[in-house]
């Protein structure tokens, strides 16, 4: 699908910090007939087998459906009492000694700990605090 130009250039001394933008523009039409042709799968799969740097945008239901991320047991499920539901939440990216760390809380609830911060961490009085919320602030 390259025309003579991309078939020409060399690739091997290409220095993508001192491109052009006349280089850029001559890659682009071709390049993005060449991805148009296959699908996002398609274009992994052969960056993977070729080496090539290049990974898919994901909408947020194509990440959660990703098989590399189900298939490391990525995702962990944790109740949210607001809610009375549970949610899948990403987990740790991170594998130490075989293990993945565990999510064992969820997400603090909106103002959940205010009196912690106001009033231990800032030092306001629990009386400041409530005219903080009274007033809208908080």
């Amino acid at each position: 699908m390259g025309d003579e130009y991309l078939c020409n250039f060399n690739w091997k001394e290409f220095d993508m910090a001192e491109a052009t933008q006349n280089q850029f523009e001559r890659f682009e039409g071709p390049i993005g007939n060449f991805f148009r042709t296959h699908t996002m799968h398609e274009l992994y799969q052969g960056a993977i087998e070729r080496g090539i740097m290049l990974y898919p945008v994901y909408t947020t239901k194509e990440i959660k459906e990703d098989l590399q991320l189900n298939a490391r047991l990525f995702w962990e499920e944790v109740y949210h009492p607001e809610l009375d539901e549970i949610l899948t939440y990403p987990g740790s990216p991170l594998i130490f000694c075989g293990e993945r760390s565990k999510i064992y809380r969820r997400a603090p609830l909106i103002g959940e700990h205010n009196e912690e911060i106001y009033c231990g961490e800032l030092g306001y009085s629990k009386k400041e605090l409530i005219g903080l919320r009274q007033a809208g602030i908080i």
